[in-house]
C-alpha cells in the first residue's frame, strides 16, 4: 500500500501532533534517537513504520496494514483542545 499525504506525526512525549505535506518532509524531520517517540498515519489514517535506512542512517517511512482513524482523530482532537486555551 502506497502513503497517502500528508502525513500525520505524533509526538508521544507531548502529545504534539505535526503535520508534513509530503513524505520527505516527514523523514528529514523525525531524528533517528527519537524514533521511539513517534506516531505516524498517513491521511486516511494508515499507520505507518519508521526505519532507519543502512549505511547513512537517514529515516524511511512505510506503510502498513494497519489502519486506526479514530485513534489519529483522537490525538489530533486532544492536541487542538490542548491548544485552544
Amino acid at each position: 500500500m502506497s502513503i497517502v499525504e500528508p502525513i500525520f506525526g505524533i509526538e508521544l512525549d507531548s502529545g504534539d501532533v505535526n503535520v508534513f505535506m509530503t513524505q520527505a518532509a516527514a523523514e528529514s524531520y523525525v531524528e533517528f534517537p527519537d524514533l521511539d517517540n513517534w506516531l505516524l498515519f498517513d491521511v486516511n489514517g494508515r499507520v505507518l513504520k519508521l526505519s532507519v535506512e543502512a549505511g547513512w542512517g537517514g529515516v524511511r517511512l512505510a506503510s502498513t496494514e494497519e489502519c486506526d482513524k479514530e485513534r489519529l482523530l483522537g490525538f489530533v482532537t486532544a492536541y487542538l483542545v490542548r491548544i485552544k486555551t
